[in-house]
């Protein structure tokens, strides 16, 4: 559904220039934070450029992350 929607909308997985920062600043403050991956970023981009609203993006994520579970 996110990577449909993401082709649909003409909308790639690129990290976000300001990605960089926050994984340096991530890395020197010691925090934890996981790399996206391809469909959190397609979900990311999907955000940023207003396809979604941040309340159907939480949804899709939800949805994504349930049916990546064992």
């Amino acid at each position: 559904t996110i990577r449909r929607l993401a082709a649909q909308h003409g909308v790639d997985a690129s990290p976000h220039p300001m990605s960089s920062l926050a994984r340096d600043i991530n890395r020197l403050s010691d925090a934890e934070a996981p790399e996206p991956d391809e469909v959190r970023r397609l979900l990311i981009n999907l955000a940023r450029k207003d396809f979604v609203t941040e309340q159907d993006a939480t949804l899709l994520l939800v949805r994504y992350l349930r049916e990546r579970a064992p």
